[in-house]
């Protein structure tokens, strides 16, 4: 077995379920589980009024949530009603849609230099970003094994 291909499919796991939000490197401000930290139990108990006062929201959500999915279904409908009788936009079998007369807006310089510098390699934020994920995993890994083998040693042999 190839040892740098192994490990890059391994990191190349890692960043899909990150992304996915499968998993979550806690030391990461970007990868970090959003839920983590939200309050449970008698502390949301506690501040929920509040919350919601400060926020302008109802105290039961029904009749918010039926609002906006009637405002949702409103638009959808009017949406939809626009489609069938645009005869530049074909909907296929699939649920494709197609648009026809449309004219292809020229890309400005400044689009098309930036398109060939990320054609080069990544750009400074992505590398910085993507360094920065792989290395909150790494340290998330290290202290997983550190504590597996903590709890892990016999008394005494920490």
């Amino acid at each position: 077995m190839n040892r740098h291909a192994y490990t890059f499919c391994v990191l190349e796991q890692f960043w899909r379920h990150l992304k996915r939000r499968d998993i979550y490197a806690d030391a990461s401000t970007e990868w970090r589980n959003p839920q983590a930290r939200l309050l449970e139990g008698g502390a949301w108990e506690a501040i929920r009024s509040d919350v919601l006062t400060t926020l302008g929201l109802p105290e039961n959500p029904g009749a918010l949530l039926a609002e906006h999915a009637q405002t949702l279904d409103a638009a959808y409908r009017e949406a939809g009603g626009r489609l069938a009788v645009n005869t530049e936009v074909r909907v296929d079998d699939a649920g494709k849609i197609h648009l026809t007369g449309v004219k292809a807006v020229e890309e400005p310089p400044s689009l098309v230099d930036l398109g060939l510098a990320e054609a080069r390699g990544w750009s400074a934020a992505t590398a910085t970003g993507v360094f920065y994920g792989l290395k909150a995993v790494l340290d998330a890994m290290a202290y997983a094994i550190a504590a597996r083998n903590l709890l892990s040693s016999p008394a005494g042999q920490a």
